[in-house]
């Protein structure tokens, strides 16, 4: 039977296409489907109704996209500025796509029936109940067994379709519209409703459709607005609109008329443009247009056939020029970058500034280095920030640049401000005299690199004095130079700036001699990064020197208490993990300075905080008063630090000596290669001087001299440093025992130094006779010999740490002593402290009086002048350590 189907093996299903056909059998089961279908009929309406949408919106989004994009173009004014030709052509294509998206959304739409929503719904359900609801019984009827059979399976057809629910429509248009035209078309739309202005009947009015031919049974149509700058920000105005014939406009407006249907011969009067002929209409006969930029304040006049068409009376508005200035005299930062804080100005906003800066060469004071005529050097040219968000109309702004290494660095200049505006229009504020801001170097060493380094930059005249101060700065650098680093660089620099001299290059080396000598001078300044005690005192002297100038900011001095509070911390966390490493090694002096005074370390945060209030109320000779008080408890703790770990005995003193007089050695083995050059260059020179008589004779002479007072000098140096070994060797402990070799490594050590002793007396008398050459071989022996030596003594100075009673390791360990194990700073170790640092120690008078015993000593030995020269400036260094 058409419509029917087969559901099970005992009967058959009925659907028709359209709607589903219920049948009328007797029994419950077609009472349980019409119920069924009676609560199922509002969701399948509601079904059908977003079907309904769906193929509406599928069929026919071409025809509101389109007039979507009609309605934007004439709201939005885009149609009347278009040429007639143009506009003409873009009316037709509007008119007839929207045409053709309605034909063909006419042709595809189908509405959607019934039987399409009872699909719809048991497309997400299994088995298609809601269809199924219509199936009837052709077998078994008269069956019991089979309607009782027929009956649950209706039952559980109805309960699967109860869960059918009604479909939104799927609206997606992605496949028919992949490049998502009717978004933009929706876009123009929203865009046009809020913004636009324009009417229907403005934007289609035949006089602006129509050709000139058309327009002509109409009459005359004028056109006419002014369009101010882009940068002004300001609206067109439309000249037909408006009401009164006078208006301000910003100067560099520009004018555009347009008259349509016009005579041959259209009259145009105009003032505003300022040209050496006013503007005039031209185009062909219907058609007249003209543009112009109003430059001043004038009158506009256009007329056709003695009938005025417009007339306007233009103000202008003129536009200012901008305006920058310094706010303060640019400053110096606590890194040593210069601030310049600046304000500008502008009626529109200001577009580009930038600053230039000149050296100020009257205000320089013309003395050592500064002497000679500079070199010609390119103004310093760098751009000034302008506010990131907004118009720069009025603002201020600050710009921070880092200018340290430039040569004209704390030199007197002259800084020019530049601004521009978006008209072209340029400023220059008036010079500055100021001094250009550098970074700061509170060591007397580095000041005096960067100075040097600056005369080098200033002249080439200066080479020549550049490398002898240099030279001198580097004779002895044991009393000047704390850094090693530091010192090989200078003398580096030092030896390519002669080679460059030499070679006549010294142009083209002098940037990167420059660049080590800025490098050394940061050495000197900033020490030993990696030694937290080294930090804390540089940074206690910078913060000292800074109170005592009148001249240093209250942002420097911060910035320089911060680096102190930070080095503070740094150190003393130093110091804690010292002492857990030596209580670790040394166990039994692991309860030593408990019997101290206790001090908290709120105690030093509130020194710290006292000292930064009366620095920020300008007391900054009370605030020197406590930084002293601060930096004499820093060397309590440092003793009090000293005093618990073990004490370096005799064998570590000798080692330390030896250390130094190893160095010395070294540093006297490269001047005697030096000396042994420069007499081989001289010997060449007087080869060529004795072809030339007399004179090459003297010379001879003269040069011979020269070379026996090197030598001899050299000579004594030598002397000085055997008896300065000499007296080291005496003093070495006696007695030891044998070694891994089976020989005493303490005898060795004696030999190994006695043979160095004998190679630097061979040395010495290599130089009293001016035999450098000789010399040489006999210092890199003694070198050798002292390294051996060192090495024997260091064995020796183990077995005998390993061998003493109560050492790690030693037979007779010592127990540790009673009591609770404290860190240097007096706080339990372990799980015992105080997590606030309440119960910290600070040293009593027992190791002042340590101290003032030690010092006393060294400096009774320093003032007996009858000990060697390098034992007494070894002494020196030591008293300025302490």
């Amino acid at each position: 039977m058409k419509g029917e189907k087969q559901a099970t093996p005992s009967s058959r299903s009925s659907q028709t296409s359209g709607q589903t056909a219920v049948r009328s059998p007797a029994g419950q089961a077609l009472t349980g489907a019409q119920d069924a279908l009676a609560r199922l009929r509002r969701r399948i309406d509601q079904t059908r109704a977003a079907l309904v949408i769906e193929r509406i919106t599928q069929a026919f989004w071409p025809v509101w996209s389109i007039a979507f994009l009609a309605f934007a173009l004439i709201r939005l004014e885009l149609i009347g500025i278009l040429p007639e030709w143009l506009r003409l052509l873009v009316l037709l294509a509007l008119v007839a796509g929207f045409g053709w998206a309605a034909v063909r959304g006419v042709r595809s739409f189908r509405w959607p029936g019934r039987g399409d929503a009872v699909r719809r719904l048991d497309d997400e359900l299994p088995g298609r109940p809601v269809s199924s609801l219509g199936d009837r019984q052709e077998l078994g009827q008269d069956d019991p067994a089979a309607r009782a059979v027929w009956q649950i399976h209706m039952a559980r057809i109805a309960a699967q379709a109860d869960r059918a629910r009604a479909r939104f429509p799927d609206i997606n248009l992605t496949a028919r519209d992949p490049r998502a035209l009717r978004y933009g078309a929706l876009v123009l739309f929203l865009a046009a409703l809020v913004f636009g202005q324009g009417s229907v009947r403005e934007q289609l009015d035949p006089r602006a459709v129509l050709p000139p031919a058309a327009a002509d049974e109409t009459g005359p149509v004028l056109e006419a607005w002014a369009s101010p700058p882009a940068y002004t920000g300001r609206p067109v105005v439309y000249l037909s609109e408006l009401d009164a014939n006078s208006l301000e406009v910003p100067v560099g407006s520009t004018v555009t008329l347009r008259l349509y249907g016009g005579s041959e011969a259209p009259a145009l009067e105009e003032a505003v443009s300022g040209g050496a002929s006013p503007a005039a209409l031209t185009g062909e006969p219907g058609l007249a247009e003209a543009e112009f930029t109003v430059t001043r304040n004038g009158q506009v006049t256009i007329s056709d056939e003695g009938t005025t068409l417009g007339d306007w009376a233009f103000t202008v508005t003129p536009d200012a020029p901008p305006v920058i200035a310094l706010v303060e005299p640019p400053e110096r930062t606590s890194e040593g970058a210069a601030q310049f804080v600046y304000s500008g100005a502008d009626d529109y906003g200001i577009t580009a500034a930038f600053a230039r800066v000149t050296l100020d060469l009257e205000r320089i004071e013309r003395a050592h280095g500064l002497v000679a005529e500079p070199e010609a050097r390119e103004p310093i040219e760098f751009d000034l920030a302008l506010p990131r968000t907004g118009v720069a109309k009025d603002f201020e702004e600050r710009e921070i640049i880092d200018l340290s290494e430039h040569p004209w660095a704390g030199l007197p200049v002259k800084v020019v401000l530049h601004a521009r505006d978006a008209a072209g229009q340029e400023t220059v504020s008036e010079p500055y005299e100021v001094v250009l801001p550098g970074r700061r170097f509170y060591e007397p060493l580095a000041r005096a690199l960067v100075e040097q380094r600056r005369d080098l930059l200033w002249s080439l005249e200066n080479t020549t004095r550049v490398s002898q101060l240099l030279k001198a700065i580097t004779h002895r650098p044991d009393d000047i130079f704390d850094n090693t680093k530091a010192y090989l660089a200078t003398r580096t620099a030092i030896r390519r700036l002669d080679y460059a001299r030499e070679g006549n290059a010294v142009a083209e080396r002098r940037p990167e001699v420059s660049d080590m000598l800025w490098h050394a001078a940061l050495l000197v300044e900033d020490g030993d990064l990696s030694s937290a005690l080294e930090r804390l005192r540089r940074a206690q002297d910078r913060l000292s020197q800074a109170l005592e100038d009148p001249d240093s900011s209250d942002e420097e001095i911060a910035g320089l208490m911060e680096e102190m509070q930070q080095a503070m911390q740094d150190y003393l966390q130093e110091m804690m993990r010292q002492a857990l490493q030596n209580q670790e090694q040394n166990p039994q002096d692991q309860d030593q300075a408990q019997a101290e005074p206790n001090m908290s370390m709120q105690d030093l945060q509130e020194m710290l905080d006292r000292m930064n209030e009366m620095m920020q109320n300008g007391q900054r000779a009370e605030a020197q008063e406590l930084l002293q008080q601060l930096q004499r408890l820093m060397e309590n703790l440092q003793m009090t630090m000293r005093n618990g770990q073990p004490q370096p005995g005799q064998g570590e003193q000798m080692m330390q000596g030896l250390q130094d007089l190893m160095r010395e050695q070294q540093e006297l083995g490269d001047q005697t290669f030096e000396e042994l050059q420069r007499q081989f260059g001289q010997q060449g020179q007087l080869g060529q001087q004795g072809q030339q008589g007399q004179q090459g004779q003297e010379g001879q002479q003269g040069q011979g001299q020269q070379q026996g007072d090197g030598s001899g000098a050299l000579g004594r140096q030598q002397e000085a440093l055997r008896q300065l070994l000499e007296e080291l060797r005496r003093g070495m402990p006696q007695g030891g025992m044998p070694g891994q070799n089976g020989q005493d490594p303490g005898e060795q050590a004696r030999r190994s130094l006695e043979q160095a002793e004998r190679d630097m007396g061979s040395a010495r008398d290599s130089l009293e006779n001016g035999d450098p050459g000789s010399a040489v071989d006999d210092q890199a022996q003694a070198l050798d010999n002292l390294r051996e030596g060192m090495r024997s003594l260091d064995e020796a100075m183990r077995q005998q740490a390993q061998n003493q009673p109560g050492s790690p390791g030693g037979p007779e360990r010592a127990e540790n002593a009673p009591g609770e194990p404290r860190d240097p700073l007096g706080r339990p170790t372990g799980s015992q402290g105080d997590i606030e640092g309440n119960d910290v120690q600070i040293p009593g008078t027992e190791a002042w009086k340590r101290s003032r015993q030690l010092q006393d000593e060294i400096r009774r030995r320093a003032g007996e002048q009858d000990r060697p020269e390098p034992e007494l400036d070894y002494l020196r260094r030591l008293l300025d350590r302490f």
